[in-house]
């Protein structure tokens, strides 16, 4: 069974927290994924955030949340995992690295300005990528005893980040 966090949502303390989070972007113009300045530590001492990103999935009223969730033993791992009261809607949340060529990457350094282009970054893509390979297993797993060891119920609502 998984096994989270409970945590009151406190949107005053959330406030005060998006302004650090404006503060930290605003110093950090590159910021690692882990290490002492990385996403992933600045998002675990701050759960009122982890929680409000929980509201990414309509109708979830955040009040758990973990980091470093483990998605059936150890096949797959979420950054930070937000879940409703009754564990039946769930976030999971992936970080990458934000660098300045994180999300897009110059298609061609030999082109002019005007016909300039970008592809996707191979972090973004690596990001995605894994929550593809989540909507995949839950999808895979859902007809299974097991989803039901591992979240108590047959069936939960899910969205990935």
């Amino acid at each position: 069974m998984i096994h989270l966090i409970n945590h009151r949502f406190d949107i005053n303390e959330c406030d005060r927290q998006l302004q650090e989070l404006q503060n930290f972007l605003a110093t950090n113009p590159s910021i690692p994924e882990t290490g002492e300045n990385g996403l992933q530590n600045f998002f675990a001492d701050r759960p009122n955030l982890i929680l409000l990103l929980g509201y990414w999935h309509f109708g979830l009223e955040p009040s758990f949340y973990k980091p470093e969730v483990s998605l059936f033993n150890n096949e797959f791992r979420a950054d930070f995992v937000v879940a409703d009261r009754e564990k039946k809607k769930f976030v999971f949340i992936e970080f990458e690295d934000a660098m300045e060529d994180s999300i897009f990457k110059l298609k061609s350094r030999k082109s002019d300005l005007a016909n300039t282009s970008y592809d996707w970054a191979s972090r973004y893509e690596h990001g995605l990528s894994q929550v593809i390979d989540w909507y995949y297993r839950m999808d895979d797993y859902e007809r299974t005893n097991k989803f039901e060891e591992y979240f108590g119920h047959r069936h939960v609502s899910y969205t990935g980040v």
